[in-house]
C-alpha cells in the first residue's frame, strides 16, 4: 500500500494523505469481463451521523488518475443509478464514455452507503423472481429474511445520508469542488448534493432524470406504457417491421389474454448458467419481461419479432430468456435492501396511484409489490424539503432518451425550469441513459471542460436514432 502522490489527485493536502491510503486495484463489473484499473481506499463514517463516535461503516473510494498533466483541482464524479448501484463495479461498463474527460481531471467514484463495497445491504434474491408471480410471493417474508441477515441498521441508508458522506470524502481528499455526473437516481443524489453543498459543486451533469418532487415508481406504468406504445407505432409506421409482424399492440394483448389463466410454465435453460428451469409464465411474467426490455434501444428492436414468434409458437422461452439475461444483469448490480431503504423512505409514503393505470400493461401491481415490502422495511428520516424542486444559477446539462421507459424527456423539462443555467437535449431513438451513446462522450467532455450551456454544440446528438427493428434472430435486414 502506498499514499496517492499530490500530482494524481490535483490538490489533495497533506492532512487528506495522512487520513486516505490508496493502493492499486482492478474494479469489475459483477458478471462480465470488464475491467478498470483504479486506486482505492476506504473511509470509514459514522453509520448515524447524529452518533460520530458510535459504529463505523467503511465507505469503498476509488480514483481513477488523469491521463495528463496539469490535474485540475476539481474531480469528476460519477453517481450510479438504481437506487441500488455500485459506482465502483458500475465504472467499468461506462469507463470508455469518460476518456476524454479523464484528460485532465481525476475520476472519482464513492460506493454509496448500502452498496458495492461500502456495507452493501445484499438480499439473497434471484433474478428469476422478476418472472414469477408475485401473488404467489411473500414478498414481506422475504423483505424479514433480508433484514435478519444484514448487519445494518438500514434506516441510515438513504439519499441524505449519502451525500453527507460525499462532502466528507471530497473534503478529506482536498478537492475544491466537484464535478457531478449523474445517471438515472444518480440524478436524484446529484441534485441533493447541489442542493446541500452548493458552492461544493462546479457542473452539473444529469442523464435519465429524476425530479425531486417525483415519488420514484409512482409513474413506473404510465411511464412504461406510453414508451410501449411508441414502440408499437413506430413498428407499424416502418414497412420492414409492419410487413414482418403486423401490429405488434394485436400480438402482445393476443399473449395477455392467453396467459391470463396462469396455466403455462415454460422450461428453457438459463441464459448465463445454463441451468434447466422450469418457471410459470403469465401476464406479469410478461410485463416483467417487455419491462426490462423496453430500457435500451436494441431490447426494444427485439421486442415486435419476440411477440410475433411467441403468438405463432406459443413458445415463450425466447421471451423469459431475453427477459432473465436482462433480469440476471440487475440483479448482480443492484443492492437490494439499500433500494428499499432509498425507497421505502423518500418514495413509497408519496405513492397515489391513478385509476387510469389500470389500464396499462404494468397496472397497480408494480407499486403494490414495492408497498407490500415496506411495511415491514424500516424507515428513515427525511428532511422537510427533499422533494421541493432544486434551485441554483450552477451549470447544468441534462440528457434524456425519447423513449426512456422510467425517466422520460418530461423529467427533465421539469427539472431544468428552475435552474437558470442549465440546457435540457433530448437524444431521439434512445432509450434509459444515453451517456455512452453515440457522440454523447463528446459533448460530455466538452461540457465539463467549458460548463457554458448555451455555447455547448449538440448538433451530433440528432444523428442518433432507434435500433433497427430485428425481423430475425439474426438480426435486422441488411
Amino acid at each position: 500500500m502506498f499514499f496517492l502522490s499530490l500530482p494524481l489527485l490535483g490538490i489533495v493536502t497533506s492532512d487528506a494523505l495522512a487520513e486516505v491510503v490508496f493502493e492499486d486495484c482492478r474494479l469489475a463489473a459483477p458478471g462480465t469481463t470488464l475491467r478498470s484499473n483504479a486506486r482505492c481506499a476506504t473511509y470509514a463514517v459514522a453509520e448515524n451521523p447524529d452518533e460520530p463516535a458510535g459504529r463505523q461503516i467503511d465507505l469503498k473510494v476509488a480514483v481513477i488518475p488523469a491521463r495528463g498533466k496539469p490535474v485540475q483541482s476539481d474531480a469528476v464524479l460519477f453517481l450510479a443509478g438504481g437506487p441500488g448501484q455500485s459506482a465502483t463495479e458500475s465504472w467499468p461498463g461506462i469507463a470508455h464514455a469518460f476518456r476524454s474527460v479523464r484528460a485532465h481531471r481525476d475520476i472519482l467514484l464513492v460506493d454509496q452507503r448500502g452498496t458495492g463495497g461500502s456495507n452493501s445491504l445484499t438480499c439473497p434474491w434471484s433474478e428469476e423472481l422478476e418472472l414469477v408471480d408475485p401473488d404467489t410471493l411473500d414478498l414481506a417474508a422475504l423483505s424479514r429474511e433480508c433484514l435478519e441477515q444484514l448487519d445494518a441498521d438500514t434506516r441510515f441508508y438513504t439519499t441524505t445520508m449519502a451525500v453527507q458522506d460525499l462532502e466528507a470524502v471530497r473534503l478529506a481528499l482536498g478537492y475544491e469542488q466537484l464535478t457531478l455526473v449523474g445517471v438515472s437516481y444518480g440524478t436524484r443524489v446529484a441534485l441533493e448534493y447541489l442542493r446541500r453543498y452548493p458552492e461544493s459543486v462546479r457542473a452539473v451533469v444529469l442523464d435519465g432524470v429524476v425530479p425531486p418532487e417525483l415519488a420514484l415508481g409512482g409513474e413506473h406504468a404510465r411511464n412504461a406504457q406510453q414508451a410501449l406504445d411508441d414502440a408499437f407505432a413506430r413498428c407499424v409506421e416502418n414497412a420492414v417491421c409492419h410487413e414482418s409482424f403486423g401490429d405488434p399492440a394485436e400480438s402482445f394483448a393476443e399473449l395477455r389474454q392467453a396467459l391470463s389463466d396462469g396455466s403455462i410454465k415454460v422450461q428453457l435453460r438459463h441464459p448465463a448458467t445454463g441451468a434447466a428451469l422450469e418457471l410459470p409464465f403469465n401476464t406479469l411474467s410478461l410485463a416483467a419481461a417487455i419491462r426490462l426490455l423496453s430500457y435500451q434501444p436494441e431490447g426494444v428492436a427485439l421486442i415486435p419479432l419476440l411477440l410475433n414468434d411467441a403468438v405463432t409458437t406459443r413458445d415463450f422461452s425466447r421471451v423469459a430468456a431475453q427477459a432473465l439475461m436482462t433480469g440476471a444483469t440487475l440483479a448482480r448490480s443492484l443492492s437490494r435492501g439499500m433500494e428499499l431503504s432509498v425507497v421505502c423512505s423518500e418514495d413509497e409514503p408519496f405513492f397515489a396511484p391513478r385509476e387510469s393505470d389500470q389500464d396499462t400493461y404494468l397496472g397497480h401491481r408494480f407499486t403494490a409489490m414495492i408497498t407490500e415490502q415496506c411495511e415491514v422495511w424500516p424507515r428513515g428520516a427525511v428532511p422537510d424539503d427533499f422533494h421541493a424542486p432544486v434551485t441554483s444559477d450552477t451549470a447544468v446539462l441534462l440528457l434524456s432518451g425519447q423513449n426512456d421507459p422510467v425517466t422520460p424527456p418530461r423529467y427533465g423539462d421539469q427539472v431544468a425550469a428552475t435552474l437558470s443555467n442549465a440546457r435540457h437535449v433530448v437524444a431521439p431513438g434512445q432509450g434509459h441513459n444515453v451517456i455512452p451513446r453515440g457522440c454523447v462522450p463528446r459533448v460530455l467532455a466538452a461540457f465539463i471542460e467549458t460548463p457554458d450551456p448555451d455555447a455547448l454544440d449538440v448538433a451530433c446528438i440528432d444523428d442518433l436514432g432507434p435500433a433497427p427493428f430485428f425481423t430475425t434472430f439474426t438480426g435486422p435486414e441488411p
